[in-house]
Parts: C-alpha cells; structure tokens; sequence
C-alpha cells in the first residue's frame, strides 16, 4: 500500500513544476537559414503512422498539427512557429477560440511543440522533428555546395593548366 501511495506521489509530482522551471532551450537556426529550394518535406512515413499524435489525436487535430508543421518550414527562422495562438489559428484558418480549445487537448495541434529562444532573443516554438529533418537537410545542402565548390576548383585548375 505504501508503494502505491508512493508511486502515485511521483506521479502527481511529475505533473507539477514550480513556475519558471520550464527550460527554453536556444533553437539551433537562425533567421539566415533557409531551404527556399526545397519544395518538399521529408516524412518518415512509418514513424507518423504509429505515433501517439496520430493514433490518439482526433482528425481534425490531426489535419491542423500536419498543417503547423507544413507551415513551420516557411516561418522565420525555418521550422518555428509564433507562440500566439491567434495567429496560430489564422495561420490554420480556424476560429481563434476554437483553436485554443483544439491546442488544450492531450493531442492537440500543439503535441510536442516546445517554446525556444530564437535569434534576438524571440521566443516562439519549434517541434523535435521538423528541427531534426531540417538539420538533416541544411547538411546536405553545406555538403553539396562543398562538392560543388570542389569540383568548380578542381575544373579551373584544369582548365588553366591547359593553357599554358
């Protein structure tokens, strides 16, 4: 019995947080970085297919979270998201009080969105996963322009040699 109660302490602790312990960590991009190329998104499509979000979030939760990420790709830095969840809502186009009733459920448009600090000190949110594809992304795009850059020299070097 003890255990129990015990438990079911950790378990009322972990629900709790004094104010001000949320940890806002700094989002790694900055207003410079962008993809504006890219006209896609990479999806791992059988990582959504199992997820909580999906699996528990209604349809339309479903719809509005797909879409925030969708649109965190063209914000400022890329793959953030204001913190206003009125804007959030024009952003989706749903009603502001309706959104925030949406954004309160256990999987709601906002499921795993975290608040960061971004260049200048802006607070907005960014979610694990666009962060994760977009840093894959950008690494690929510094790694092609590398090559590019290697095989422009390497070219020139044997072009100017040629005609000496």
């Amino acid at each position: 019995m003890v255990e129990a109660f015990h438990g079911a302490g950790i378990q009322r602790a972990a629900l709790f947080k004094p104010v001000g312990a949320e940890e806002i960590r700094d989002y790694p991009l900055s207003n410079e970085d962008r993809l504006d190329s890219h006209y896609f998104v990479p999806w791992e499509r059988r990582r959504w297919l199992n997820s909580d979000m999906r699996l528990r979030g209604t349809a339309e939760c479903r719809a509005l979270y797909l879409d925030l990420i969708f649109i965190s790709y063209d914000q400022s830095p890329v793959g953030t998201l204001p913190i206003d969840t009125d804007i959030l809502a024009r952003l989706v186009m749903v009603d502001p009080v309706h959104m925030r009733a949406l954004c309160s459920l256990p999987y709601g448009p906002l499921h795993r969105w975290e608040r960061c600090r971004c260049d200048g000190g802006e607070i907005r949110l960014m979610h694990p996963m666009v962060l994760r594809t977009l840093t894959e992304a950008i690494a690929r795009k510094e790694d092609n322009r590398a090559k590019n850059e290697a095989a422009n020299v390497n070219r020139s070097g044997f072009a100017g040699g040629s005609n000496s």
